[in-house]
């Protein structure tokens, strides 16, 4: 069921009874025999009274707050914290003496009202406390994911150079340099998309989109001489306006031709990204050809999981192996989350 629809429903449950009770108020005062308009004002202003007291002691139970938990570590403060209290509780107990007591005689029950109204103070000062602690550990946790974010997309770029230089340097022992020129073109936009166009905020779809472009026709380029290599892009963008952290997108698409490449076997890589009222799916199939040996590179799966979990909360990640061919699906919602 919709949150929305549960929050007002609530709303309009308190509304009816707070009306309710209002009218039983008012009734009674209406069928009264000794009916007198002062007795609603009386009720008002002894009501009001005791808003004002609590009030009061909510107050003090914020000064209570500030003056020690701005000096916790000064130890005179901390010292005299019991004498404090004491004078809180003295204070009440007179005043209430003064007030509610006949020629202020001492009355157990105006003891009992101070203990009330201090632990009243002191409960207040516990809750602006935990409250200032919450604030707090959300601040750090903020931090913390910030720094972890940060020092994942640090590690996207040189992984990402490493495979394509390790990729030309492959074909160079191949074919010649005039091939090899215009996937250099490609990899150059490429590399100054990632190093010098892509913010620490979100970036316009369209021009993600654009750099994943580049980045298949750089790889079609460099398997174009092999045989019985498929590879397809398919992209649909239907809003306009949409923003999307970068450097997410590459890295599925990037796993896919990494694993799903190979020149002594028939291969397919096969992309798709579509976006329809903000939500975007990218899916990528291929052929499995896991690389055996050698050092791992990329942005692996917890790497990717960390950037998704920090950006989108309610990202939807599916990742498959049937027989030979890998598929990954990832639904992300932009308008929610971006």
């Amino acid at each position: 069921m919709n949150k929305s629809f549960i929050r007002y429903l609530g709303v309009v449950l308190n509304l009816l009874i707070l009306a309710y009770l209002l009218f039983q108020w008012l009734g009674y005062f209406r069928d009264s025999d000794q009916f007198d308009p002062n007795e609603i004002i009386g009720f008002g202003l002894f009501i009001g009274g005791y808003v004002l007291i609590l009030i009061g002691l909510i107050l003090l139970g914020w000064i209570s707050y500030k003056l020690f938990s701005s000096a916790r570590s000064h130890w005179l403060v901390n010292g005299f914290k019991g004498t404090y209290y004491l004078l809180l509780f003295l204070l009440f107990f007179q005043g209430t003496t003064w007030t509610l007591s006949d020629e202020r005689q001492f009355l157990p029950e105006n003891m009992l009202l101070a203990m009330v109204s201090l632990v009243i103070v002191w409960t207040a000062q516990r809750i602006f406390e935990a409250n200032k602690q919450k604030q707090k550990s959300l601040t750090l946790e903020k931090q913390r994911q910030q720094a972890e974010l940060k020092m994942v997309k640090a590690q996207v770029n040189p992984h990402f150079l490493f495979n394509a230089l390790n990729m030309l340097y492959s074909d160079a022992l191949k074919i010649g340099s005039e091939e090899i020129s215009g996937n250099l073109e490609r990899l150059t936009e490429i590399l100054r998309y990632h190093l010098y166009s892509v913010p620490d905020h979100p970036i316009a779809l369209e021009d993600e989109a654009n750099s994943l472009q580049q980045y298949v026709a750089f790889q079609e380029q460099r398997v174009k001489s092999a045989d019985g290599i498929d590879i397809s892009l398919k992209v649909s963008i239907e809003s306009k306006g949409l923003r999307i952290y970068p450097l997410i997108l590459i890295s599925i698409i990037e796993n896919a031709f990494k694993h799903g490449i190979s020149h002594e076997k028939a291969s397919f890589v096969h992309v798709s990204l579509v976006e329809q009222s903000g939500t975007v799916t990218l899916t990528t199939k291929n052929s499995n050809h896991p690389k055996k040996g050698g050092a791992s590179s990329g942005m692996g799966s917890k790497q990717l999981q960390t950037l998704l979990a920090g950006y989108y909360p309610g990202y939807l990640l599916r990742q498959e192996a049937v027989a030979e061919v890998y598929h990954v699906e990832l639904i992300l919602n932009l308008e929610k989350n971006v």
